[in-house]
């Protein structure tokens, strides 16, 4: 079923996301979304209008079980490494002083064939001891990683993924340039073309203030029960 005028229009049934996909397709000012599923097309998609320069929000969800959300929402992050040069350096300050070190080394040893002092033998031995295992075990370069949103992103807990939960984001509204749109559509393609849903698209400018308004209030909620980016990467980005 589909209703059109001026100001809305209602669309049940299935195949309710065509009109929104359009809307999708032409955005050049904002894309701001509440959806707790995505998939990699819209991932795609509003990453694709974010480069263009289009203002890109996203507050959607830890459906985790759901394994295309899973990706779709890590296209949306970036794995960053920083790499641990401490090694590197060590070995470079050493190349570059082999006399200087092998001169320390000589009074290391020196000193321990010499010395009657039991605490600094014991010393000497431990300091020994360490080199030889740092050594061994530093030829391997570490890598740390951080994490970074590409787009302007918001990431809540679910009920399904995070304990039974009852204050999770239910809710799909869809705010793209002058027209937003709410309904029961996950920005999925089953969601959008396959599955019997309702969305209402309204082109009303002041219902499109209202919605922003609650966007907003959603967005700047303090008490929003957000996953760090950091955690996300850190337990389902691959090493």
């Amino acid at each position: 079923m589909q209703n059109k005028n001026k100001d809305f229009s209602i669309n049940i049934g299935r195949a309710v996301g065509n009109e929104l996909e359009q809307y999708f397709l032409k955005a050049n000012k904002r894309i701001w979304i509440i959806c707790p599923w995505i998939s990699k097309r819209y991932s795609k998609l509003i990453l694709d209008k974010h480069e263009k320069g289009v203002d890109v929000r996203l507050i959607t969800t830890t459906s985790y079980k759901n394994k295309s959300h899973l990706n779709s929402l890590l296209d949306l992050i970036e794995q960053k490494t920083i790499d641990n040069n401490i090694e590197q350096k060590i070995f470079s300050i050493i190349k570059q002083n082999k006399k200087t070190i092998f001169a320390i080394i000589l009074f290391m040893l020196l000193l321990l064939i010499f010395t009657d002092n039991f605490i600094i033998r014991i010393l000497l031995l431990f300091c020994g001891l360490g080199m030889i295992l740092y050594f061994k075990f530093s030829k391997k370069i570490s890598n740390k990683y951080f994490y970074k949103a590409k787009i302007k992103l918001k990431i809540c807990k679910t009920q399904y993924a995070d304990h039974n939960r009852n204050d999770f984001i239910h809710s799909k509204i869809f705010i793209i340039d002058d027209i937003c749109a709410i309904g029961s559509v996950n920005l999925t393609d089953a969601g959008m073309f396959k599955n019997y849903e309702t969305l209402v698209i309204f082109k009303s400018k002041k219902i499109l203030e209202k919605i922003k308004g609650e966007f907003n209030l959603v967005w700047s909620n303090p008490l929003l029960d957000e996953k760090n980016i950091q955690e996300v990467g850190d337990l389902y980005f691959k090493k």
